[in-house]
């Protein structure tokens, strides 16, 4: 009795098939799902303590300012006037750089710049990062 030799053939695979590949991709997807809204409230965050970094910055300014000038800023006085007086003092131009300043718009007055340092003035930032 003669038995039957079957002969495998080997083949030189080099690659990946084509269900490890949609399993892989599946994979990266929902992590990719699962991380995406944790960073995005990360940036939020981030945007947030800048903004209120921004308005500490400019309310020591202010201080300083009030305390060596002859004239005062008031606390109705506009973001757009504080960058104008205090610029426009020769000798105050080293307290802040105003070029730097991004998140606070020109309407926002120093009272509110104040109120939301002390936490009492909740706010928003718009899509530009600008608090409103």
């Amino acid at each position: 009795m003669v038995k039957n030799k079957h002969k495998y053939i080997e083949k030189n695979v080099n690659g990946f098939t084509l269900v490890e590949t949609i399993a892989v991709i599946a994979i990266i997807a929902i992590l990719f799902s699962v991380f995406t809204p944790k960073v995005a409230g990360y940036i939020k965050e981030a945007k947030k303590t800048k903004a209120l970094e921004e308005v500490r910055q400019v309310v020591l300014a202010v201080d300083t300012y009030n305390i060596k000038a002859s004239s005062a800023i008031s606390t109705n006085d506009t973001f757009g006037k504080i960058k104008s007086t205090i610029n426009g003092s020769s000798n105050e131009n080293d307290l802040i750089d105003f070029t730097r300043i991004k998140s606070i718009s020109n309407t926002t007055t120093y009272g509110k710049m104040k109120e939301l340092l002390l936490g009492g003035y909740n706010f928003t930032l718009d899509d530009n990062g600008v608090i409103s």
